[in-house]
Protein backbone atom coordinates (compact mmCIF):
# COMPACT_ATOMS: atom_id res chain seq x y z
CA UNK A 1 0.00 0.00 0.00
CA UNK A 2 1.62 3.02 -1.08
CA UNK A 3 1.55 5.63 1.93
CA UNK A 4 -0.60 8.60 2.32
CA UNK A 5 2.11 10.95 1.14
CA UNK A 6 2.79 9.55 -1.83
CA UNK A 7 -0.87 8.67 -2.91
CA UNK A 8 -1.74 12.73 -1.97
CA UNK A 9 1.43 13.41 -4.29
CA UNK A 10 -0.17 11.34 -7.45
CA UNK A 11 -3.38 12.79 -6.66
CA UNK A 12 -2.36 16.72 -6.97
CA UNK A 13 -0.04 15.72 -9.89
CA UNK A 14 -3.04 14.50 -11.90
CA UNK A 15 -5.22 17.31 -10.56
CA UNK A 16 -2.13 19.72 -12.53
CA UNK A 17 -1.97 17.00 -15.11
CA UNK A 18 -5.59 17.52 -15.96
CA UNK A 19 -6.10 20.93 -15.78
CA UNK A 20 -3.27 20.96 -18.39
CA UNK A 21 -4.69 19.34 -20.52
CA UNK A 22 -8.05 20.77 -20.19
CA UNK A 23 -6.63 24.23 -21.15
CA UNK A 24 -4.86 23.03 -24.39
CA UNK A 25 -6.94 19.83 -25.52
CA UNK A 26 -10.35 20.63 -23.65
CA UNK A 27 -10.29 16.96 -22.58
CA UNK A 28 -10.18 14.99 -19.02
CA UNK A 29 -8.67 11.78 -19.04
CA UNK A 30 -10.83 8.89 -18.19
CA UNK A 31 -7.55 6.78 -17.19
CA UNK A 32 -6.81 9.79 -15.15
CA UNK A 33 -10.22 10.39 -13.55
CA UNK A 34 -10.24 6.42 -12.48
CA UNK A 35 -6.69 6.16 -11.23
CA UNK A 36 -7.66 8.84 -8.69
CA UNK A 37 -11.18 6.86 -8.15
CA UNK A 38 -8.95 3.94 -7.30
CA UNK A 39 -6.28 5.15 -5.25
CA UNK A 40 -9.05 6.32 -2.83
CA UNK A 41 -10.67 3.34 -2.83
CA UNK A 42 -7.21 1.54 -1.82
CA UNK A 43 -6.89 4.37 0.83
CA UNK A 44 -10.15 4.18 2.48
CA UNK A 45 -10.18 0.51 2.45
CA UNK A 46 -6.52 0.21 3.96
CA UNK A 47 -8.30 2.88 6.75
CA UNK A 48 -11.35 0.59 6.72
CA UNK A 49 -9.36 -2.58 7.30
CA UNK A 50 -6.92 -1.61 9.62
CA UNK A 51 -9.02 0.76 12.11
CA UNK A 52 -8.12 4.13 11.51
CA UNK A 53 -10.90 5.56 9.59
CA UNK A 54 -13.37 7.42 10.97
CA UNK A 55 -16.93 8.45 9.79
CA UNK A 56 -15.17 11.86 7.67
CA UNK A 57 -13.46 8.86 5.76
CA UNK A 58 -16.52 8.41 4.04
CA UNK A 59 -18.35 12.09 4.24
CA UNK A 60 -17.32 12.88 0.28
CA UNK A 61 -19.67 10.20 -1.05
CA UNK A 62 -22.66 11.98 -0.38
CA UNK A 63 -21.56 15.06 -1.81
CA UNK A 64 -19.83 13.18 -4.50
CA UNK A 65 -23.35 11.64 -5.63
CA UNK A 66 -25.09 14.98 -5.84
CA UNK A 67 -22.05 16.18 -8.37
CA UNK A 68 -22.91 13.22 -9.96
CA UNK A 69 -26.48 13.34 -10.71
CA UNK A 70 -26.59 17.57 -11.36
CA UNK A 71 -23.52 16.98 -13.22
CA UNK A 72 -25.34 14.75 -15.70
CA UNK A 73 -28.17 16.95 -16.10
CA UNK A 74 -25.59 20.09 -16.56
CA UNK A 75 -23.60 17.62 -19.21
CA UNK A 76 -27.04 16.66 -21.17
CA UNK A 77 -28.20 20.63 -21.55
CA UNK A 78 -24.60 20.85 -22.76
CA UNK A 79 -23.39 23.19 -20.23
CA UNK A 80 -20.79 21.36 -18.97
CA UNK A 81 -18.03 18.93 -20.02
CA UNK A 82 -18.69 14.88 -18.86
CA UNK A 83 -15.00 15.17 -17.94
CA UNK A 84 -15.10 17.99 -15.45
CA UNK A 85 -18.58 16.14 -13.61
CA UNK A 86 -16.80 12.67 -13.05
CA UNK A 87 -13.52 14.59 -11.67
CA UNK A 88 -15.17 16.98 -9.73
CA UNK A 89 -16.98 13.67 -8.20
CA UNK A 90 -14.21 11.91 -7.68
CA UNK A 91 -12.08 14.88 -6.01
CA UNK A 92 -15.32 15.42 -3.94
CA UNK A 93 -14.56 11.61 -2.40
CA UNK A 94 -11.06 12.93 -1.40
CA UNK A 95 -11.99 15.80 0.10
CA UNK A 96 -14.53 13.73 2.50
CA UNK A 97 -15.99 16.47 5.27
CA UNK A 98 -14.63 19.46 3.41
CA UNK A 99 -16.49 18.97 -0.12
CA UNK A 100 -18.73 21.86 -0.08
CA UNK A 101 -15.72 23.66 0.58
CA UNK A 102 -14.30 22.34 -2.40
CA UNK A 103 -17.33 22.79 -4.92
CA UNK A 104 -17.86 26.79 -3.21
CA UNK A 105 -13.69 27.14 -3.98
CA UNK A 106 -15.00 25.45 -7.58
CA UNK A 107 -17.68 27.59 -8.58
CA UNK A 108 -15.91 30.71 -7.21
CA UNK A 109 -12.44 29.85 -9.46
CA UNK A 110 -14.88 29.19 -12.29
CA UNK A 111 -16.02 32.73 -12.15
CA UNK A 112 -12.74 34.12 -11.90
CA UNK A 113 -11.87 32.10 -14.65
CA UNK A 114 -14.65 33.61 -16.94
CA UNK A 115 -13.72 37.46 -16.15
CA UNK A 116 -10.24 36.39 -17.10
CA UNK A 117 -10.96 34.42 -20.60
CA UNK A 118 -9.43 36.86 -22.66
CA UNK A 119 -5.94 36.86 -20.48
CA UNK A 120 -5.95 33.11 -20.10
CA UNK A 121 -6.57 32.85 -24.26
CA UNK A 122 -3.11 34.28 -24.95
CA UNK A 123 -1.63 31.94 -22.23
CA UNK A 124 -3.48 29.10 -24.09
CA UNK A 125 -1.98 30.48 -27.63
CA UNK A 126 1.81 30.54 -25.91
CA UNK A 127 1.63 26.92 -24.78
CA UNK A 128 0.12 25.63 -28.07
CA UNK A 129 2.44 27.26 -30.16
CA UNK A 130 5.30 25.87 -27.76
CA UNK A 131 3.23 22.12 -27.91
CA UNK A 132 3.68 22.75 -31.90
CA UNK A 133 6.94 23.69 -31.93
CA UNK A 134 7.98 20.60 -30.13
CA UNK A 135 5.80 18.51 -31.77
CA UNK A 136 7.46 19.72 -35.25
CA UNK A 137 10.89 18.98 -33.72
CA UNK A 138 10.18 15.74 -32.32
CA UNK A 139 6.76 14.49 -34.75
CA UNK A 140 7.82 10.91 -33.51
CA UNK A 141 6.17 11.68 -30.30
CA UNK A 142 2.55 11.69 -31.70
CA UNK A 143 1.73 14.67 -30.37
CA UNK A 144 -1.83 16.30 -31.27
CA UNK A 145 -2.82 19.29 -32.29
CA UNK A 146 -3.86 21.63 -29.65
CA UNK A 147 -7.67 22.59 -29.23
CA UNK A 148 -7.03 26.11 -30.20
CA UNK A 149 -5.85 25.15 -33.65
CA UNK A 150 -8.53 22.53 -34.48
CA UNK A 151 -11.55 23.34 -36.13
CA UNK A 152 -13.18 24.12 -32.69
CA UNK A 153 -14.72 28.01 -31.62
CA UNK A 154 -12.48 28.06 -29.01
CA UNK A 155 -15.61 29.84 -26.79
CA UNK A 156 -15.55 26.82 -24.03
CA UNK A 157 -14.61 27.35 -20.61
CA UNK A 158 -11.78 25.09 -19.68
CA UNK A 159 -13.10 23.92 -16.80
CA UNK A 160 -10.38 21.23 -15.03
CA UNK A 161 -8.64 25.40 -14.34
CA UNK A 162 -11.28 25.78 -12.08
CA UNK A 163 -11.22 22.48 -10.65
CA UNK A 164 -7.90 21.95 -9.90
CA UNK A 165 -7.81 25.62 -7.70
CA UNK A 166 -10.65 24.50 -5.60
CA UNK A 167 -8.72 21.57 -4.96
CA UNK A 168 -5.67 22.91 -4.29
CA UNK A 169 -7.27 25.62 -2.33
CA UNK A 170 -9.03 23.11 -0.37
CA UNK A 171 -6.00 21.25 0.14
CA UNK A 172 -4.25 24.34 1.17
CA UNK A 173 -6.97 25.19 3.95
CA UNK A 174 -7.11 21.69 5.18
CA UNK A 175 -3.14 21.33 5.88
Amino acid sequence: MLPLAVTCIIVIAAIVWTSVTDLLYRRISNRIVATVLLLWMARTGWLLTFGTADGASLSGLLPASIVLVAGYLLFSMGWMGAGDVKLMAVLCLWMNDQALIFLIATALAGGLLALCMPVMRHLERALALALIQVAGRWPRLGIPAPYLFGNASGNDLPYGLAIAAGAGFTLWLGS
